[in-house]
């Protein structure tokens, strides 16, 4: 992170994400497909019985080599979904085709927190966006009340999002 500049993550108003795909309605463990920046992306999903007509929604990110599912199971965010009324999102980061900055390797699944922290154009920005969009029209999520977490590559991550998508994201934890 010490090789992220502040001037790089700027305001900005994006509007809507570019995706296709719907999230499901229900209750429960469910999942879905985004089609992002020409690839198919996986979204786990907890949707609590509990919550209300304009929930907030929480994006849990898992760390290297994880999954949306191990996101929400490993952060306890049901317990939270159940008693605060909260709609959860774990997305799945890609199979990268090459190494970065921080050790990962070819083939591993991670998160790309740099230097690619264009809204715009990292898929993964996109993602999140896609998934903040989808929430919204399936759930009617409150757009002032979107959150982020995530562990390891996960955590690096959510601040790449609270910095970039700053004007979106309420808070975050790493």
């Amino acid at each position: 992170i010490d090789q992220l500049k502040p001037d790089l993550f700027l305001p900005t108003d994006l509007g809507t994400a570019t995706y296709a795909g719907t999230f499901p309605s229900g209750n429960g463990e469910k999942s879905a497909t985004l089609s992002v920046a020409g690839q198919n992306r996986q979204v786990a999903l907890y949707l609590p019985s509990s919550r209300g007509a304009s929930p907030p929604l929480l994006i849990a990110l898992h760390g290297s080599g994880g999954t949306g599912n191990g996101a929400i199971w490993d952060s306890a965010a049901m317990t939270l979904a159940n008693s605060e009324g909260v709609v959860i999102a774990g997305p799945q980061a890609r199979q990268m085709n090459k190494g970065d900055w921080d050790n990962h390797g070819a083939g591993e699944v991670y998160w790309e927190p740099h230097p690619n922290t264009d809204p715009n154009t990292n898929p993964d920005l996109l993602l999140i966006r896609a998934v903040i969009d989808a929430a919204s029209q399936a759930y009617n999520v409150d757009l002032k009340r979107i959150y982020v977490i995530g562990f390891s590559n996960g955590g690096v991550f959510s601040i790449a999002v609270a910095m970039t998508l700053n004007n979106t994201i309420a808070a975050f934890a790493e």
